[in-house]
């Protein structure tokens, strides 16, 4: 599933392109900016496969589930506890990298509505990582797949404006993965 998580920002660089340089060179200094925040969400995925599979396997499911709770609070709470600043800061955080006005104004739009959508990101990660632990890799990989196909109509209608929407170019990209994301949340409650 993390391949499938990983193609939520291929396919956001692949519809961009299509915008020109300014706007793909501002979703890729928005995803980077993305990926380092995301290296914390993965090791509490990781300690929640292992925690979950050597709960599960031993047939103490309340501490699997504890496991689990414990892990949706931390990555939940580490989401919000950057998403919030990085969403103000998103311009200067993006002009550090030293690009064009243009590629600031597109790359903080791309960062602001991936900030949004972290919490559920970081969510959507550990629902993921427990299913997995628990030995249920169908699951993780269906609503990954369900979050791709998600991202991909809602890029196409945000990015470029279809069914009466206006066009938010690479902002509208963002919104399509937090929209994306959100979904699989839900699923995986569900």
């Amino acid at each position: 599933t993390f391949g499938l998580e990983s193609l939520v920002g291929l396919v956001d660089t692949l519809m961009v392109g299509r915008l020109g340089a300014q706007p793909l060179a501002g979703v890729g200094v928005g995803a980077q900016i993305l990926h380092a925040v995301h290296v914390v969400i993965i090791a509490v995925g990781g300690g929640t496969i292992a925690l979950v599979a050597r709960f599960v396997g031993g047939g103490q499911r309340g501490e699997a589930e504890r496991v689990l709770a414990q892990s949706l609070y931390a990555a939940l709470g580490f989401g919000i506890a950057v998403a919030v600043p990085m969403y103000f800061l998103a311009a200067p955080a993006v002009a550090a990298f030293g690009v064009e006005p243009r590629v600031v104004s597109e790359g903080a739009g791309y960062l602001r509505y991936l900030m949004l959508g972290l919490p559920f990101a970081a969510t959507f990660e550990i629902f993921a990582a427990a299913f997995r632990g628990a030995g249920d890799m169908r699951t993780p990989l269906l609503l990954g797949a369900i979050v791709n196909v998600v991202n991909i109509v809602g890029n196409y209608i945000l990015i470029f404006g279809a069914f009466g929407v206006p066009a938010m170019g690479a902002p509208g990209s963002g919104l399509a993965s937090t929209l994306a994301f959100a979904c699989g949340v839900v699923l995986a409650v569900g």
